[in-house]
This record gives structure tokens, sequence and C-alpha cells, in this order.
């Protein structure tokens, strides 16, 4: 299987798993464990990221920018509001 294909199974599997949470009642609640495939499949490509590069300070610096970025719109719909650290998304 190519990385493209795993990829894209995993944000599939990733959007299943976030609308069942910011449209609760409107998808089936299995949808979830459909959802937990992502992590497993990110986590693998994060490592092979950090063990291929020339950089690993560069890589762990951008892994924490995105997910400052990140953490706003999950807040956004999670909460309606914008606190760092009520609930994390990390």
């Amino acid at each position: 299987m190519t990385a493209f294909a795993l990829k894209t199974i995993a944000l599939i599997a990733m959007l299943t798993d976030h609308l069942t949470i910011v449209f609760p009642g409107t998808f089936p609640f299995w949808f979830r464990g459909i959802g937990r495939l992502a992590w497993p499949i990110f986590a693998f490509f994060l490592a092979e990221g950090f063990r291929h590069t020339k950089a690993p300070g560069k890589f762990l610096m951008r892994l924490f920018v995105f997910a400052l970025v990140s953490e706003i719109p999950y807040d956004i719909a999670m909460s309606n509001s914008i606190d760092f650290f009520a609930d994390t998304n990390i």
C-alpha cells in the first residue's frame, strides 16, 4: 500500500470521527471507532518523518506551531470559545 493510500484512509477515518463529535446525533456512534484508525497511521508517518529529517529541531518546531494553530478551530468547534488550557486537542 502506498503512503498516499494510507494517508487517504487516515484522513477519511479522522473526518468520520470529527463529524460524529461536531454534529452529535447525525452520524452513528460507531463512526468514532472508525476514526480511531487515524492516529496509529498518522503516528507512523510522524515517526518516519522524524527518522528521515535532516533537521529534527525544525521538524519538532513545525509540529509545535501546527499544534498551536490547530488548537483554535478545535476550541471553537468543541466549546465555542478559545481557551488553550481548558481542553486541548494535543
